[in-house]
C-alpha cells in the first residue's frame, strides 16, 4: 500500500507457479466522508494508476491496451460494478462507493 496524503493505493498479485494468475488494484481516497453518498470522479492520479493497472496483460500490445484503457474510463465513469470477459481475462471493475475504485482482474483457465 502507498498512501499520499488522503488517497491510497494498493495493488496485490497472485501467482501459479512462476506465472501471475490474478492482480487487484483499488485507489479509495478519505476527502469524502463515509456518510456522503455523492459520486465523484477520481483524481486525474488515481485513474492513471487504474488505466496503467488495467493495461498490465496487454503492455505488450499498445492498440488492444489502449482499447482496455478505454472500456475502464468509460465504467468508472458510469459507476456501479461490472464484469467482463477480456482476451482470455476477466475484468471486474467496482465503482460503487464514492472515492473508492476497485479493479480484480484473473486469468481465464481454459475449461
Amino acid at each position: 500500500m502507498l498512501q499520499i496524503g488522503v488517497t491510497e493505493y494498493t495493488f496485490s498479485l497472485w501467482e501459479v507457479r512462476g506465472q501471475v494468475r490474478a492482480y487487484s488494484a483499488r485507489v479509495s481516497s478519505a476527502e469524502i466522508g463515509p456518510f456522503d453518498n455523492t459520486f465523484a470522479p477520481p483524481s486525474k492520479t488515481a485513474m492513471a494508476y487504474m488505466l496503467w493497472s488495467a493495461g498490465l496483460p496487454y503492455a505488450h500490445d499498445r492498440e488492444f491496451a489502449a482499447q482496455i484503457r478505454t472500456w475502464l474510463s468509460r465504467q468508472v465513469e458510469g459507476g456501479g460494478t461490472t464484469v467482463a470477459d477480456v482476451g482470455g481475462y476477466t475484468y471486474k471493475v467496482d465503482a460503487s462507493e464514492p472515492q473508492i475504485f476497485n479493479l480484480d482482474v484473473e486469468a481465464v483457465t481454459p475449461e
